[in-house]
């Protein structure tokens, strides 16, 4: 099933709507669509005041516009709140929607909310591998990326280019899905000289990103590596690893998850799927010139992140939709 809405997705992706009607939707949290459609559908978030949130709600807006049936789209944002996530959900089952898309930012925690929408005849799909127990039969299904291999091509990384010492992860709200996929697979991964020193929580929240890394490295400045789902946090994008730390070697390696996900990303082949192995060496840091400057994976950075640094340093090549193609010379 999970397939199946992806695949809707992507089929509907080059369907035209109202760019204006869409606009206006967003900055409104919401809109009726003019169809007169009989479905209302709602995207139910605990937390949506970041760039990859922001987007996903336009998301979820254009794809709603592509069905003449949807004739109201709902959002809501608990701002973090786990009791106002509760009570946002349940309005929505109040007003009978007829679909909620959400993201379990607070984990099982969510359970009894999905359970009532789900016995008021109401589907649930989480995103971003947004998974709590349970799919198919507390809530419909949870669409999202294949997070313990993206943890597994974090380990490969730091094995090849920290090979000993202190790293530490960064990840979004505590217990929630998608961190815990990949942090889960990376640590056995990692060779045994490598130690995880720090698990924290930023909450996704760029504003905490900087005050949680400075702990990190008060407590362990000789932190050599970074692992991140998240690069989305301008603040920090003169780089987390360098501007906090007290001393040139603590800047490390700093990897944030999207450009790892999919290994068709950068090279247009699935080196597992055709028996070889999946090499370290597509995904891997470029080394950066100016000394004192931390190293990172610069492919596939979008603008705005961390990989500005790294673009600061050396212009990275075009960023490549997941499963796509570069275009390579012809000879």
């Amino acid at each position: 099933m999970a397939r199946n809405i992806a695949l809707a997705a992507y089929g509907r992706s080059t369907k035209k709507v109202n760019q204006d009607l869409a606009l206006r939707c967003w900055k409104n949290n919401g809109c009726s669509t003019g169809t007169g459609g009989k479905l209302t559908v709602a995207y139910v978030e605990g937390f949506g005041e970041n760039v990859y949130r922001q987007i996903s709600k336009m998301e979820f807006i254009l794809q709603a516009l592509t069905y003449k049936n949807v004739g109201k789209i709902i959002y809501t944002s608990a701002h973090s709140n786990p009791a106002q996530a509760l009570t946002d959900f349940r309005a929505a089952i109040s007003q009978g929607v007829d679909l909620i898309v959400t993201y379990p930012d607070f984990g099982d925690a969510m359970l009894p909310v999905f359970r009532e929408a789900t016995k008021a005849g109401i589907p649930v799909a989480t995103y971003a591998w947004g998974y709590v127990s349970n799919p198919g039969k507390d809530y419909l299904t949870v669409v999202g990326e294949d997070t313990c291999r993206l943890g597994k091509a974090y380990a490969r990384v730091m094995n090849k280019y920290v090979k000993s010492g202190d790293i530490a992860f960064l990840g979004g709200f505590p217990g929630n899905p998608l961190s815990l996929g990949w942090q889960n697979c990376e640590k056995p991964a990692l060779n045994k000289n490598i130690k995880v020193v720090a698990t924290e929580a930023t909450n996704w929240d760029s504003s905490k990103v900087q005050e949680v890394v400075a702990g990190i490295l008060a407590r362990y400045p000789n932190i050599k590596g970074w692992s991140y789902e998240y690069g989305l946090n301008g603040r920090c994008r003169d780089g987390v690893c360098r501007s906090e730390a007290p001393q040139p070697e603590a800047q490390g390696l700093l990897l944030h998850g999207w450009e790892l996900a999919d290994p068709r990303r950068l090279h247009g082949r699935d080196d597992e799927a055709e028996g070889r192995e999946d090499p370290a060496e597509d995904r891997v840091p470029d080394r950066i010139a100016e000394p004192g400057r931390p190293q990172l994976v610069r492919q596939g950075l979008p603008a705005g992140s961390f990989g500005d640094v790294a673009r600061a340093a050396q212009a990275a090549e075009a960023d490549v939709p997941i499963g796509g193609r570069r275009q390579r010379p012809r000879s």
